[in-house]
């Protein structure tokens, strides 16, 4: 369990900090390193991928649908017409996450590939 709450710590430390700096999608190299170096299993590692990425976006999907006093989730949840923007703060947050754990889940993939024994 340590080495889950470690590299989930590290995805959301580490994409937190370069989101200010770079695109978006930069949390995708950040997530598969951090299974790259401390996946032990495909569960544990796709979580703490999904759930790094999951509270941030969680966070960042609320922080500025409070900042636009929900007016700008709202035009966007229409957009996709959606009747309210909740699906929208919802459906987020789990993009995000499935996008990282997959990340997260390759990386280890490829370790366990490099280190099979024959």
């Amino acid at each position: 369990m340590p080495v889950f709450l470690i590299t989930l710590g590290f995805s959301f430390v580490v994409s937190v900090i370069l989101a200010d700096y770079l695109p978006w999608w930069s949390f995708v190299p950040v997530s598969f390193l951090a299974g790259l170096w401390q996946g032990r299993k495909h569960f544990y590692v796709f979580m703490s991928g999904f759930l790094a990425l999951f509270f941030i976006w969680l966070g960042g999907a609320s922080y500025f649908d409070t900042l636009s006093e929900g007016r700008m989730t709202t035009k966007v949840a229409h957009i996709f017409g959606l009747e309210s923007k909740t699906p929208l703060l919802i459906i987020t947050p789990l993009l995000g996450g499935f996008l990282a754990g997959i990340s997260a889940t390759t990386g280890f993939i490829l370790k366990s590939i490099f280190l099979r024994k024959n």
